[in-house]
């Protein structure tokens, strides 16, 4: 065998194993990169880098027009249902499209829109800001959330909207059961 080939030959084992070196090298360095685990809890309550976050979301959008004769945009509500007791909700109220003051409000199972609502522990709207800092919800049930302008009735200003609910465990969005309805958020409508 020439001087040349055998050259040829040890350049290429070189090769390879400059190249295999490198990819080793590579995996080695990743490994030592600075890594903290995520402050997680699993569904078992063990704390693991395993454990993955959660968020799950529900989402209405919906408009309120002007209903004219001093009544304000009126009202819509929406409800949802959570899985879990003690599941944490953040909240937040977009206008989509028009000039409004959102205000709402969240209400346990079996409570009317006119009763206490959970962002304000007392009747009445809550006007902000948004997203509403998170809520624990302490019963498995269904829950309403209202949504009105909370301007006085002589702008009755139409807007569009959209309401964001995110928890740590599992929602269910429901069904609109007021559309268009009467103004309960501030006593006498949104003007009271």
């Amino acid at each position: 065998m020439s001087d040349q080939t055998r050259s040829e030959q040890v350049d290429a084992v070189r090769r390879k194993l400059l190249k295999s070196s490198m990819v080793a090298g590579g995996f080695l360095a990743a490994g030592h990169l600075p890594y903290s685990k995520p402050a997680l809890k699993s569904f078992f309550g063990v704390r693991s880098a395993w454990a993955q976050p959660s968020s799950f979301m529900v989402q209405f959008t919906g408009d309120l027009p002007d209903l004219g004769g001093g009544f304000g945009t009126g009202q819509d509500a929406w409800q949802f249902d959570t899985t879990q007791p003690n599941t944490t909700l953040t909240i937040n109220a977009i206008v989509t499209v028009g000039t409004a003051n959102q205000e709402i409000g969240l209400f346990a199972p079996g409570i009317p829109v006119f009763g206490v609502n959970l962002l304000t522990g007392a009747p009445g709207g809550y006007t902000g800001p948004f997203p509403v800092a998170p809520i624990v919800v302490a019963a498995v049930g269904t829950y309403t959330l209202a949504i009105e302008d909370n301007l006085i009735n002589a702008l009755q200003v139409p807007f569009s909207y959209q309401l964001d609910v995110a928890a740590d465990m599992p929602i269910v969005p429901g069904a609109q059961v007021i559309n268009d309805g009467v103004e309960t958020l501030k006593p006498g409508g949104s003007g009271g």
